[in-house]
């Protein structure tokens, strides 16, 4: 799907996605949680499968600033459709 596409686009297509659909299914509860273990000064981390586009919008929304997932191979500035290894999961 993102064959040949450049990084900028997959961030514009995920910050859009994230901002109209997503964000919203976050339960309030769980911005609560994460929120507490902010104030008391504990490292966070979302760890995924995902790739980053899916996961770096939802880190910063919830002010998490630890993010381990999926990283996608990009040549000569677009995606080649490879993945680097290892995958997250």
């Amino acid at each position: 799907m993102l064959l040949g596409r450049t990084e900028a686009e997959a961030e514009e297509v995920a910050e859009r996605i994230f901002a109209n659909v997503l964000a919203g299914d976050v339960y309030p509860e769980s911005r609560a949680l994460v929120q507490a273990h902010l104030r008391k000064g504990h490292t966070l981390a979302i760890v995924s499968s995902a790739t980053r586009f899916q996961v770096e919008p939802l880190a910063r929304d919830l002010g998490i600033s630890h993010v381990l997932c999926t990283r996608l191979e990009v040549r000569d500035g677009k995606f080649s459709g490879g993945i680097v290894r290892p995958t997250c999961y």
